[in-house]
């Protein structure tokens, strides 16, 4: 087998791109055409199968060390459980927000979901709440948050936010998406799995489905609730005011995760005993991130081009839909 090849952020902009272009044209054309059969389709073949095929043919990584799939410890699970609550409320009450600001102009936001409202909930519970979890927690806080890797920690973090937020091609959505995005990805950046990322999304979707079948009979399953028009705005001030509490928490949380919550673990590797007579060494060859630092500032970003025009797009179509202009 070829050796391994470093984590580059140019080849993790490229498989976005990619997944994307897929998503928006062959993905819309599945669902149409095949209805959930092809919402099962494209989160296999563009999020799970598209980010392992990446790790196998382009990294040439084992599937088990690039995808970081360590099981977690029973204390890990419920970490990860409670997280994904409180990441659910926070993206709620931040997108109810925005989408009363949104009906406040004068916009109408259209329902979402209705393949999903009118399966069983045992389907719409694996096709909308685990497969996502699994497929798109592979793909982002799998392949992309291990490929920008080079950039630090903390920008991983942001930039797989980020994208993961966008990459549900929404403009009024996007904000609490990519709060979500930033709590699973931190999440597994501390905990060195994508598990509790996994755990947090597959609960964060599960909640949605629940209340929308069991307490919203008959209605399409909403992405965001929105308030009434004759909502007291002392309820709006409680909803605002919440957001530091609710942020804070799950940020909180989300950054207690580490490698105790994980099976397993490896015992430390011992310091290394230096040499009585050290040799020199030749210099070392330029890293691929090094490399990509060489390149001009515009050419990393020439991946993500399709993306952004797809997005603008996206957000034209949505913002004419929202206000009928």
């Amino acid at each position: 087998m070829k050796p391994g090849r470093s984590p580059s952020p140019m080849r993790a902009m490229l498989f976005y791109s990619t997944a994307l272009l897929l998503l928006a044209f062959v993905g819309s054309l599945l669902q149409q055409s095949f209805g959930l059969a092809g919402v099962v389709a494209y989160e296999l073949a563009f999020f799970l199968g598209l980010a392992v095929f990446f790790a196998v043919a382009v990294e040439w990584r084992p599937v088990r060390e690039l995808f970081r799939l360590k099981p977690l410890s029973l204390n890990g699970i419920i970490r990860s459980i409670f997280a994904g609550v409180l990441a659910w409320a926070l993206a709620q009450v931040l997108g109810t927000l925005l989408v009363f600001l949104v009906e406040r102009a004068g916009g109408r936001i259209p329902a979402t979901h209705e393949l999903l409202s009118q399966a069983p909930f045992l389907v719409a519970l694996l096709v909308g709440g685990l497969l996502p979890a699994v497929a798109e927690e592979m793909a982002f806080r799998g392949y992309v948050q291990w490929s920008l890797g080079p950039l630090g920690g903390r920008a991983a973090v942001l930039l797989t936010g980020v994208l993961f937020g966008a990459m549900h091609l929404t403009f009024i959505r996007v904000l609490p998406l990519v709060v979500l995005g930033l709590v699973f990805s931190e999440a597994a950046r501390r905990a060195g799995s994508i598990f509790p990322s996994m755990i947090m999304h597959f609960t964060n979707n599960g909640i949605l489905l629940s209340l929308a079948f069991f307490f919203k009979p008959g209605k399409p399953l909403p992405g965001l609730d929105p308030m009434p028009m004759d909502t007291p705005w002392v309820t709006v001030l409680v909803l605002v005011t919440s957001l530091i509490p609710l942020s804070l928490l799950a940020w909180m949380l989300a950054r207690s995760f580490g490698p105790d919550d994980v099976k397993g673990r490896a015992a430390p590797a011992p310091l290394p005993v230096p040499s009585p007579t050290p040799s020199p060494t030749p210099s070392p060859a330029p890293s691929p991130l090094e490399e990509e630092r060489q390149q001009p500032a515009w050419a990393l970003l020439l991946p993500l081009i399709p993306a952004v025009l797809l997005y603008g797009l996206a957000a034209w179509q949505e913002w004419h839909m929202v206000f009928k202009r």
